[in-house]
């Protein structure tokens, strides 16, 4: 995932939890992320969607679904993780409450909780 995709899904994380599982709109990401044109952001939720991480719900206007999280596990970081504050913990879990994977791997999903917590501690 590339950092402007990371700062797109922070971004749809943030903003369709706080509005009440309401995406938002394609100006509203563009404004955002500081990019010039709409374009812009439809290759970066089409890439989204391509990797797994989003969805988007057919015959429904400003629907965006986020699927799974993107895992920082996979390969030793090169430098320190630090933990963007703006999605915490909270905003973690209850995306992961509502997704249908989570229940296959929960264990996973809580030590990733708990490797988030560690790291959440140490950047404060």
């Amino acid at each position: 995932m590339t950092r402007k995709q990371k700062a797109l899904f922070d971004y749809l994380c943030r903003y369709i939890t706080e509005n009440g599982g309401v995406a938002p709109s394609y100006d509203e990401m563009k404004d955002a992320l500081g990019l010039a044109s709409k374009s812009g952001i439809h290759r970066l939720v089409e890439s989204l969607i391509h990797q797994g991480y989003i969805r988007r719900p057919f015959n429904r206007a400003r629907a965006i679904e986020i699927v799974r999280l993107p895992s920082v596990y996979e390969a030793p970081a090169p430098r320190p993780i630090v933990v963007n504050k703006t999605i915490s913990l909270g905003v973690i879990a209850s995306h992961i409450a509502l997704q249908p994977w989570c229940r296959a791997d929960l264990e996973t999903v809580m030590n990733s909780l708990k490797e988030l917590r560690a790291m959440e501690e140490i950047a404060a």
